[in-house]
């Protein structure tokens, strides 16, 4: 007797993934940065971010365009795993240097969010997802790593890409094995 097995997958986490290589006044826009005044932040290490000085990036007048190409990115995820579209609420940007990383954290009062990377050097620093659901833990034996068991999944990640996910995902970086990474952050709230 042959046995048809199917398993459903379900509780699925979206990712989203957009090329905005396009994007035509990038050196503009790292101009911009350039002139913004950095400070620690409790989950960058080894690192500075824009998030005490200056959380809303986007709304540079300089930078409407990359604000506009980013909020068409958002509706357009929004709309693929079906929940109202939200709208950017603040941004900001974080430099990792050598050997930095972003600590496992996530957005609790957001909807989605999301990262834009103008410069990353290549397989430098992958983004860090973690297993949302807590339910699975250590009474169960695994043989193999798959889907349903990871505790944690290492994205990999390109320069000028944007990345939009849940924000209550929890993520975080690999250790930066290269240049200064720089990576453009937002929040997402409803009008």
């Amino acid at each position: 007797m042959q046995l048809k097995v199917m398993i459903k997958r379900l509780f699925s986490v979206g990712i989203g993934e957009y090329n905005l290589s396009s994007y035509p006044n990038k050196d503009l826009l790292l101009f911009i940065l350039k002139q913004k005044t950095l400070s620690s932040h409790s989950a960058v290490e080894i690192g500075n971010s824009s998030f005490n000085t200056d959380n809303n990036i986007l709304d540079n007048s300089q930078l409407k365009d990359l604000k506009l190409n980013i909020q068409s990115c958002i509706d357009d995820y929004c709309k693929n795993i079906g929940i109202k579209k939200g709208k950017i609420s603040n941004s900001w940007f974080n430099v990792l240097y050598p050997n930095g990383k972003t600590k496992r954290h996530n957005h609790g009062l957001s909807i989605v969010s999301g990262a834009y990377y103008p410069i990353l050097e290549e397989d430098s620093c992958n983004l860090i997802f973690y297993r949302p659901n807590p339910l699975i833990n250590s009474n169960f034996y695994f043989d193999q790593n798959t889907e349903f068991n990871i505790d944690y999944y290492s994205y990999p990640i390109k320069q000028n890409y944007l990345y939009i996910f849940p924000s209550l995902l929890e993520h975080g970086t690999e250790t930066n094995k290269d240049k200064d990474r720089v990576v453009i952050s937002f929040n997402t709230n409803y009008e």
